[in-house]
């Protein structure tokens, strides 16, 4: 009775063996043997690569440099210096230097420039981050886009520093091959009746 018992045992687990066995040839046939077809793609290769450079400003045009007048907000001409701060070495803030007191009403700025030396087309995302000492309420910026010869393609208009990283976050550009984005970062403080001491 037992020795039936054990041979019904050793055949029931000979059966599941050979069956999962079955299964196991299975399915590794379909990875080997199935298809899909997805035409219309194309690997392109090829370097990304870009550079990114502040200038400061300066008191007269300079060769090679940029010059550039503002309307809207701010009105007057800017120059800008023709050797720049390298953004990818130089980790210094690019502002960090300028004195604003209460009552300045002076508008200051920085041509911010970012060239795609690569041969694929480069997505750009603006990243600011504010150490502020209780000022950022005190002070409006903007940017303004320029094109080659230095035209404004807009018009400035006074933001609240407070908002410079959710503006950054908002803007992304497509620079393609062999050409650059240039903008000027133009501010400067509040109106004094409004700031304050």
């Amino acid at each position: 009775m037992k020795t039936k018992s054990l041979k019904t045992s050793i055949a029931a687990s000979v059966v599941c063996i050979l069956l999962c066995a079955a299964m196991l040839v299975g399915a590794t046939y379909a990875w080997f043997t199935d298809g899909a077809t997805n035409s219309g793609n194309v690997i392109t290769t090829g370097t990304l690569k870009i550079d990114a450079f502040a200038y400061d400003t300066v008191d007269e045009a300079q060769e090679n440099g940029t010059t550039v007048t503002l309307d809207g907000a701010v009105s007057g001409t800017f120059n800008f210096a023709s050797e720049g701060q390298n953004l990818k070495t130089d980790t210094t803030p690019i502002i960090n230097d300028v004195v604003i007191a209460p009552g300045d009403t002076e508008a200051y700025a920085k041509l911010v420039e970012v060239k795609n030396v690569g041969s694929l087309a480069a997505k750009v995302k603006l990243n600011f981050e504010i150490t502020d000492s209780g000022l950022a309420d005190a002070l409006w910026f903007d940017f303004v886009g320029i094109n080659e010869s230095g035209t404004v393609t807009g018009e400035i208009e006074k933001r609240d520093m407070a908002l410079i990283e959710q503006l950054g976050q908002a803007k992304e550009f497509v620079i393609e091959p062999e050409q650059n984005l240039r903008y000027v970062f133009i501010f400067g403080m509040n109106d004094p009746d409004t700031v304050g001491n």
